[in-house]
């Protein structure tokens, strides 16, 4: 039984760290797409983070994209 523990402790930490990636890389693409186009707001990225900032503060109800 231990050992099930710790494996399932061990997967939650690895799956905890690969979202954190995520999160992280798509923040460095917003940026970026930001700095290429010389906009500090783009529709597109603002849409994107509007949507995960929604989707990650609610998992049963995220909010739909703005038109």
């Amino acid at each position: 039984m231990p050992i099930v523990t710790m494996l399932l402790i061990a997967m939650v930490v690895a799956l905890w760290k690969i979202r954190r990636r995520l999160v992280a890389g798509r923040d460095r693409a917003v940026r970026a797409v930001q700095a290429f186009t010389g906009r500090t707001t783009n529709t597109a990225t603002s849409n994107i983070a509007a949507y995960w900032t929604a989707s990650t503060r609610s998992r049963r109800s995220p909010t739909p994209l703005s038109a």
